[in-house]
């Protein structure tokens, strides 16, 4: 017969009654249904008033071997410090990364958005921003829900009109609703995102103070280079990789001039699609001369395999030059036939 167990995320908070197996042990998994990111439980020795530790095995919760689960209060042990960390990850049913939820904060913003995790299911954007109105003004709160179900993930965002109200929220514990919370900037990958945008179809009188005076409005600049002579194209360089994406995807005007910026490319990202000489060489070689001059199927002289494969991989890429260098090797060797002759000679009355 299925017993149920006393189990609560903190000792100031309502217990949950948890089924046992007919074993007498709890499933990790019916642990984890109540309490995301649990992974194990504990209860006080009454005796010396220390904690005890109750043992995982394979998944399965093992009662006291001693008592067994008896009316003690048992306690969730967090992955973390006891602080809740819910796992974003992409599910079956979501459409948004963590990476593309991540929002592009404007001067005004701050710190940005603050991503809150380990919410309650039944919390919606309305009793979070209720909650984080105590510290200053709430610009934004908003719950993310799943596309298919609607329900909660158990995480959200929120921004701040104050600066030093984000910072204060980031530095306190929050408990929403009776859950353990936790506040922090989302992860930002920036680190990976371009930093150096392409200017294009700048004023002819466009100078370097006149880029950095502009674009400094929307971020720290840390760079900005015209090319010498002026050809309307600059380079600007942010020190964030969020504001160099922000002013990509927006319209820039300066003087009477539409500007063209976009991402800067790399020169070797530009050239990786283009063959180098020198793997043209042996290409030409090989697909306009197989087998010997023409696709024939035979070399100089009529000798197959007189040339190896190598000599033939150092043909010049110019096939008219190639041309002419043969029949001047042929001719200067003594022993050119008629043919030969009489084609050199054709190809230099043509010119």
């Amino acid at each position: 017969m299925a017993q149920y167990v006393r189990v609560t995320e903190d000792e100031s908070l309502p217990a949950i009654e948890l089924p046992t197996e007919t074993d007498g042990a709890i499933l990790l998994s019916t642990l984890q249904a109540q309490f995301p990111g649990a992974c194990g439980l504990r209860y006080k020795n009454p005796e010396t008033d220390s904690w005890r530790g109750i043992r995982l095995l394979e998944n399965m919760l093992c009662p006291p071997a001693d008592e067994g689960w008896g009316c003690n209060l048992y306690v969730v042990v967090q992955k973390n410090d006891s602080t809740t960390k819910r796992k974003i990850e992409e599910s079956p049913n979501a459409k948004e990364p963590e990476s593309k939820m991540t929002k592009i904060s404007t001067p005004d913003d701050g710190l940005g958005d603050l991503i809150v995790l380990g919410l309650p299911w039944k919390t919606t954007s309305e009793d979070m921003k209720e909650y984080f109105q105590k510290f200053g003004e709430v610009v934004m709160a908003e719950v993310k829900l799943d596309y298919g179900s609607s329900k909660s993930r158990g995480f959200g965002f929120v921004n701040f009109r104050d600066p030093e109200v984000a910072k204060t929220v980031l530095s306190q514990v929050h408990r929403i609703q009776g859950r353990l919370c936790e506040v922090r900037l989302p992860r930002c990958k920036q680190e990976f995102m371009p930093k150096k945008l392409f200017v294009g179809r700048l004023p002819d009188t466009t100078s370097e103070g006149d880029l950095m005076d502009y674009f400094s409005k929307f971020g720290e600049v840390i760079d900005v280079y015209i090319p010498k002579p002026m050809r309307g194209i600059s380079f600007v360089t942010f020190a964030s990789g969020e504001v160099a994406k922000k002013v990509q995807s927006q319209n820039h005007r300066l003087g009477s001039n539409l500007l063209n910026v976009n991402f800067a490319e790399p020169k070797s990202a530009k050239n990786a699609h283009m063959p180098s000489p020198t793997d043209m060489q042996p290409m030409a070689s090989q697909t306009a001369m197989p087998g010997g001059w023409g696709g024939m199927g035979f070399d100089m002289y009529g000798m197959p395999g007189s040339w190896s494969n190598a000599s033939r991989q150092n043909l010049p890429y110019n096939a008219s030059t190639a041309y002419n260098t043969m029949m001047q090797s042929m001719m200067n060797m003594g022993n050119p036939s008629g043919t030969a002759a009489n084609m050199m000679a054709n190809r230099q009355g043509r010119r």
